[in-house]
């Protein structure tokens, strides 16, 4: 069985940049509160985090919904 595919269909600019700021926003407090308490183990679980979502996020292929179906058609005629 092959590995699962993600498809991001038709996101908005404007909801990209907002969804893409509460996420750094979230890794910068893990990371911040890591520095306020001095604890090291939370600055690298932020920032591996931080990583993890980086490589998420260049790996889902942004598709219009033409795409998208013309896509999961020939998922379709692969597996069948």
């Amino acid at each position: 069985m092959s590995d699962p595919e993600i498809i991001i269909i038709s996101e908005s600019a404007a909801k990209s940049i907002v969804t893409d700021a509460v996420t750094l926003a979230t890794f910068g407090a893990m990371i911040g509160i890591g520095v306020w308490m001095a604890s090291d183990a939370m600055q690298w679980v932020g920032a591996l985090f931080f990583l993890f979502w980086l490589l998420a996020r260049r790996k889902a292929p942004h598709l219009s919904i033409a795409e998208a179906r013309k896509r999961l058609d020939e998922l379709e005629r692969e597996r069948a």
